[in-house]
This record gives C-alpha cells, sequence and structure tokens, in this order.
C-alpha cells in the first residue's frame, strides 16, 4: 500500500472501480477488481476472497482517512 499518496477525495469520487466475484469450482473463487481501468484477477479459495476483499476496503479507508484527515487540518 503506498502511504503519503497524493489522491484527492475528488479523485476518489471520480474513480470507477468494479469487482466481480465468479464461482469456479469447490471453495474456489475467481475475484476480479478493476480500478480505473485497471484489472486484477485473483484465484482463491472463498475465505481467501474474504480476506483479499477486506484488505482492499482497509486500504481505501485509509486513503479516505488520510485524506479527510489533511482536509480537515
Amino acid at each position: 500500500m503506498q502511504q503519503g499518496s497524493d489522491i484527492t477525495l475528488e479523485d476518489l469520487k471520480n474513480m470507477s472501480w468494479m469487482q466481480i466475484l465468479k464461482k469456479v469450482g469447490e471453495g474456489m473463487l475467481e475475484v476480479v477488481v478493476i480500478i480505473a481501468e485497471v484489472a486484477v484477477v485473483i484465484l482463491v479459495t472463498i475465505a481467501a476472497a474474504l480476506i483479499e476483499l477486506v484488505d482492499i476496503l482497509a486500504a481505501v479507508l485509509a486513503i479516505l482517512a488520510s485524506v479527510t484527515f489533511a482536509t480537515a487540518s
């Protein structure tokens, strides 16, 4: 994760993103995350997919928190 990013809240509002989960077998998922037209494809177990999604959400929330904190200062 990048720290000290120059990304602004306005950048985040304008950024398009999508996630797609597709079951590909017994207990396996294909996770596709598309952020700003860049796609990342991960083939994982269901448990690992949930962990990966939580990690992605945590990273986005950390960016939002730092942007909010910087704006408030």
